[in-house]
């Protein structure tokens, strides 16, 4: 019976080992997680934080997988590791390759307009570069969010992985280069990513919103706060007009309020504000958004400077301020 090596972690993980264990025998697992769901299929466990260690690449040996099978695995295999399995290692990787390549492929799928996929690929020493063997496109909405194309995907995983398995064993795989063609690739998110910047389209700002939800939330500064973006709507009667960007156009008890963006506007309609206390930061509870009209969502940087240009010339007077004559107090201590 084929002998998998399986890396991974996660509930749509958790769906395809699930499926892959009822047909073939699992050589061993590398979790995730610390309390990761594949941990409950029975199989010799690979606890490691390097994968490529030496240690690691011994008892990958050591169990003498036939297949190496990756989903939602954080690290690149090495050389080593990829050269131990006779019939290869391939990954399931969420997004149409190679339009949708990284730890952020189905995330930029929705930003740029795409369809929702998954593919199944064997993997090289590269980020998602290997020959294709499968891919699965799925029907989309333009207010799909990624939460709903994450159910998605964990539904399709178990027959879309089997199916794949099934073929590399038995010799029949067909091969699909990525070289040569155009791609996107989006690499892990950078800090502050999420920063709504509003002088982008309202549809390109609406659809980072919903590819990030759930996940690291947009969000806007106000009052020197984060405000975080839990759910917004496009406004289809707003004409485009010279409004400042990030400034509040309308107030609504209900839909919560309405923001210039680079062309028209986009309404804020359910917002967590950031707080902070002794032991660190807390976020606020959810609610409808109510800043007033005319606020401005955002900081003003020409402003921003300026008042720091003045704050930084005050200091450097009174530095340089030549101190006063002291005088003597009634308690008898010198003061200036």
């Amino acid at each position: 019976m084929l002998r998998i090596g399986f890396f991974g972690g996660g509930d749509q993980a958790m769906a395809g080992l699930s499926a892959l264990a009822k047909h073939f025998t699992i050589a061993f697992i590398r979790p995730r997680f610390d309390n990761d769901p594949v941990r409950r299929v029975d199989a010799p466990l690979l606890e490691t934080e390097n994968i490529n260690a030496a240690e690691s690449v011994a008892f990958v040996r050591a169990h003498k997988p036939d297949l190496i099978v990756s989903l939602n695995e954080r690290s690149i295999l090495g050389r080593e590791l990829l050269a131990i399995p006779k019939l290869g290692a391939i990954n399931l990787h969420n997004g149409l390759l190679p339009r949708q390549g990284g730890g952020g492929g189905a995330y930029s799928g929705i930003v740029n307009g795409e369809p929702p996929g998954m593919t199944i690929h064997f993997m090289d020493e590269g980020a998602d570069t290997g020959d294709i063997i499968a891919q699965m496109e799925f029907a989309a909405s333009d207010t799909m969010t990624m939460a709903e194309c994450q159910t998605m995907f964990r539904e399709a995983t178990a027959d879309f992985l089997l199916s794949a398995v099934r073929q590399i064993e038995a010799g029949t795989v067909k091969r699909t280069p990525q070289a040569g063609r155009p791609f996107h690739y989006t690499p892990a998110k950078p800090e502050w990513d999420e920063l709504i910047d509003w002088t982008q389209p309202a549809k390109h700002i609406y659809d980072k919103v919903r590819a990030r939800t759930p996940g690291p939330r947009n969000f806007y500064l106000y009052e020197n706060l984060r405000h975080f973006v839990l759910a917004a709507e496009l406004e289809p009667l707003l004409l485009p007009n010279p409004v400042p960007p990030g400034q509040v156009i309308r107030r609504d008890k209900k839909r919560g309020v309405l923001v210039k963006t680079g062309d028209t506007g986009i309404w804020i309609r359910r917002i967590r504000v950031e707080g902070f206390r002794r032991d660190g930061p807390i976020d606020g509870p959810e609610h409808i958004p109510a800043h007033r009209v005319s606020a401005m969502l955002c900081y003003n940087l020409t402003k921003e400077v300026h008042e720091l240009r003045k704050a930084v010339a005050e200091l450097r007077r009174l530095l340089h301020a030549e101190p006063q004559r002291s005088t003597a107090h009634a308690d008898g201590f010198a003061g200036d």
